[in-house]
């Protein structure tokens, strides 16, 4: 007897074999009897949004956000959940930020090395009005990392009103980190330029007026080099501020066909082009625009 198997015979059970154990693995995760998920992570989270970021440099991504200053139970915090990286996070670590600033924070915030340390650092935008006690409010506080999961309060800058979405990137290319604030009382969007040492100049300029409503995001999106970002304001326009590397931009809009207030931009199928991905909280819907070239989007 011969019992010698050719190569084509192993090609044809090892794929004969390959469509069995998928069909059975699928047929098994449709009702339930194999496959499972495991059960969420809860964090007493004080804010819906939240930062990402490697604070203590061990590799793992870690949760960082703040309480409000009104707080009943814990008021007046910014707020550090160093990551274990298996999905779970240590206890919650606090540093009081009511020295500096006492409105609400409006996470999530800004990360960046604002003081070039090498270390990530924490901004927050904080609300309220400059009327309150002792000229609370339309501040950024600034929280120094050290590199070991330590967010210090240390620095605070004046913008032009509450709310105060952030962006950190570099606009000017000194070398320094700067910041963009989306404010709310003076609906616009202001460049605070970095002195490199975690301090802000306050005031700073205005770039645009896009209104009180919506959320701001960076990126490169015409993909010169420079940085960018995109803005949502009180209407149905989006702005899209192309940096010129000089602390300058080309202040751009997209005419959508409804009311946007939360916005992300990202590279979702590796062409290279950026996707424009929109929610309105009034109308409970999402929209989606692709690049097609340049700053533009269809």
């Amino acid at each position: 007897m011969n019992h010698m198997i050719s190569l084509r015979q192993v090609q044809r059970f090892v794929f004969f074999l390959f469509v069995c154990v998928g069909f059975v693995s699928t047929a098994a995760g449709q009702n339930g009897s194999r496959f499972s998920f495991a059960a969420p992570v809860s964090l007493d989270t004080p804010a819906p949004q939240v930062a990402l970021a490697d604070f203590n440099r061990d590799g793992k991504p870690d949760v960082a956000t703040a309480t409000g200053a009104q707080d009943p139970t814990n008021p007046g915090k910014i707020v550090l959940y160093l990551g274990n990286g298996d999905g779970t996070f240590q206890p919650r670590r606090e540093w009081d930020y009511r020295p500096l600033v006492g409105a609400n924070p409006y996470p999530p915030g800004a990360v960046a090395d604002f003081n070039g340390d090498g270390y990530l650092d924490y901004a927050m935008g904080h609300g309220g009005s400059t009327g309150l006690p002792n000229g609370f409010g339309n501040q950024v506080s600034i929280h120094l990392g050290d590199g070991a999961g330590n967010l210090l309060p240390f620095s605070k800058f004046y913008s032009g009103g509450s709310g105060i979405p952030l962006v950190a990137a570099d606009f000017n290319e000194d070398g320094r980190i700067d910041l963009l604030a989306k404010t709310g009382d003076d609906m616009s969007v202001r460049l605070h330029l970095g002195n490199g040492d975690g301090t802000f100049a306050s005031g700073g300029t205005i770039i645009c007026r896009p209104g009180y409503y919506g959320n701001m995001v960076g990126a490169d999106v015409n993909k010169d080099g420079h940085s960018d970002a995109v803005v949502t304001g009180r209407t149905s326009d989006v702005f899209v501020l192309l940096g010129a590397g000089t602390g300058a931009f080309d202040v751009r809009t997209i005419s959508l066909p409804r009311l946007n207030h939360l916005i992300a931009v990202g590279d979702l199928n590796a062409d290279t082009n950026l996707v424009l991905s929109c929610t309105s909280k009034r109308y409970m819907s999402d929209c989606r625009h692709e690049q097609t070239s340049g700053s533009d989007f269809s």
